[in-house]
């Protein structure tokens, strides 16, 4: 093979023009922002000429990311020829349309050791990366664990993982990751396909899954306070792991048969399989969380009792599950449902068969809400045996927040998306039989901001024997009473005092959906950590100020019982 030209760099094995990065030296100040931002190294301050910039052995590394571009706050750099880091994306293997119809077994499959170790061999490693610090709620270093896997590391990317995300089995299979780290990645910043971190973080997680590993944290002393945490889903499971890992006794509240909240129940199987929920759920018993399920706290006076018990704090993670219906003549017709109701109803008959009814829909099912809700009840209905399935969205396509593998495997499924368009009335006699919309136009005021607005004279109807409708969410107001009617705002949601989630009520705290609304299970999870953290200094400050009055600490309670569980162990620091 004949010697390459020092022209080109290689890319997968194939020849491409390098990048070329030019340099004004003239107004370089030498803050060193380059220096910092390259990920290969490339740059090195002149000892001679400080204020001057020079590139040693540059273009044999450079990629093209252009980050010294964009980080230099005086203009000096320009980069220009091809992206050379833009090679493939690994691409994501999913269950043949056919196949999925004919069940709830999960669409997407995960990525093989190997694919995974060339997927993260993509990662530029940036000294400064956005896809944690943009992009990851939870600050999860990636390029970390994408070094890891690199190297055959796995257990090591696992304990990157679980330093900040208690959920990451269940983060990488749910989060819009497009908006996220991967829409942070410098490849999508640049126009090409995003490092598949998703995949990569879900492949950690099914690994250790699979070889039986569990994080445990050993040697943390009971602190002797007991905490309640009303509700299981993403906030409150990750408080609760939190808390019982610091020491304090842990009992989780929930209305539902099954823990997990939403996640459980309102996640179909064919994108997040109720076993992993349930897996999550035997850590924390192991970790000696108490599970009360099937309970509702007494509306007047549920959470006092619980502090009159002897219960040193209490934290709030109902979430938003209440749906309320569109507020449009005929919202009280049979055959309108809500997609919460749908996709619970749907999802116990299948965990609780002998409880709970087998849902029916009709031949033609019209889910109001595109959004992963709204998705996820039209790719149900259609396993349920409905056709045709339609989703609308309020929003043009161009602004959806629809992530384009949920489009994807909905259009592939069989359900038609149409976007732009608004609910105005249901029609039917003794069942609902249609839906009137209006088409919705963009419209720029005087100050060039984009708006929606109905379209005059583009009413329509559409057929439809089953109605879902996809809304966002309130929260449950029975649980939110309790905390005092100054804490409700309008939307139904909690007012805390401070960012740490302290509501008016002495020991309540509350975060997540039930404080901000309907957002990501990631954001839930880790304003759930914070919680956790704030609670615990509070409780352990309470503890130092009593024993230095003269108080006495809290009875140590009982260390966790040495139960068998069905995985091996490895410790935190290990």
């Amino acid at each position: 093979m004949a010697a390459m030209n020092d022209d080109y760099v290689m890319n997968d094995g194939c020849a491409m023009p390098a990048p070329m990065v030019n340099i004004l030296e003239e107004r370089c100040t030498g803050c060193g922002e380059c220096v910092k931002e390259c990920p290969k190294g490339g740059f090195v301050m002149d000892r001679n000429f400080p204020v001057a910039v020079r590139l040693a052995n540059f273009e044999a590394a450079c990629v093209g990311c252009r980050q010294c571009q964009r980080a230099c706050p005086y203009n000096c750099i320009t980069v220009s020829g091809p992206f050379g880091g833009l090679n493939e994306r690994t691409p994501r293997r999913n269950l043949p349309p056919a196949e999925r119809l004919a069940g709830f077994q999960e669409v997407a499959l995960g990525f093989s050791q190997e694919e995974a170790v060339k997927e993260a061999r993509r990662c530029l490693e940036c000294p400064r990366p956005r896809c944690r610090d943009a992009g990851c709620p939870a600050g999860n270093d990636i390029p970390a664990m994408a070094a890891a896997i690199r190297e055959g590391d796995l257990l090591g990317a696992l304990r990157i993982l679980t330093r900040n995300s208690n959920l990451h089995t269940v983060c990488s299979r749910v989060c819009n990751q497009t908006a996220l780290c991967e829409g942070a990645c410098v490849y999508s910043r640049e126009g090409g396909q995003a490092v598949a971190i998703g995949q990569l973080e879900r492949f950690v997680g099914d690994w250790a899954r699979e070889k039986g590993y569990v994080r445990v944290d050993a040697g943390v002393p009971p602190t002797g306070y007991c905490v309640a945490v009303i509700g299981s889903g993403p906030a409150g499971l990750s408080a609760a792991e939190d808390l019982a890992r610091r020491g304090h006794a842990v009992t989780v509240y929930d209305v539902m048969p099954v823990a997990g909240g939403v996640m459980a129940w309102g996640i179909p199987d064919f994108v997040l399989p109720h076993q992993l929920v349930a897996a999550k759920v035997d850590e924390l018993r192991f970790l000696g969380v108490q599970f009360r399920l099937g309970v509702r706290l007494n509306r007047t006076d549920g959470i006092e009792r619980l502090l009159q018990a002897g219960t040193d704090a209490v934290f709030l993670a109902t979430g938003t599950e209440t749906e309320e219906f569109l507020d449009l003549p005929g919202r009280n017709l049979p055959g309108i449902c809500t997609a919460t109701g749908f996709l619970r109803g749907n999802k116990l008959a299948s965990m609780f068969p002998e409880d709970f009814p087998t849902l029916s829909v009709g031949p033609t099912v019209l889910v109001i809400g595109a959004g992963s809700t709204g998705l996820h009840a039209a790719r149900t209905a259609r396993r349920l045996g409905a056709g045709p399935v339609f989703a609308v969205d309020p929003l043009p396509e161009d602004r959806s927040m629809i992530s384009p593998e949920e489009l994807a495997a909905a259009t592939d499924e069989g359900v038609h998306i149409r976007f732009g368009i608004v609910p105005t009335a249901f029609l039917g006699r003794s069942k609902v039989e249609a839906v009137e919309f209006i088409r919705m136009a963009s419209r720029r005021n005087l100050w060039g901001k984009s708006h929606l607005r109905p379209l005059r004279g583009s009413s329509f109807t559409m057929a439809a024997d089953t109605v879902v409708v996809a809304i966002d969410g309130m929260a449950d107001r029975d649980v939110q009473a309790q905390a005092a009617a100054a804490d409700l705002n309008g939307c139904g949601t909690l007012v805390v005092r401070n960012e740490k989630g302290q509501t008016n009520r002495e020991k309540v705290w509350a975060a997540g959906d039930v404080v901000g609304g309907p957002g990501s299970v990631v954001a839930a999870m880790v304003a759930g950590k914070e919680a956790a953290r704030h609670i615990d200094q509070t409780l352990r400050w309470k503890h130092l100020f009593a024993h230095e009055g003269g108080g006495s600490p809290p009875a140590q309670r009982s260390p966790r019982s040495e139960r068998k569980f069905p995985l091996r162990l490895w410790p935190d620091g290990a």
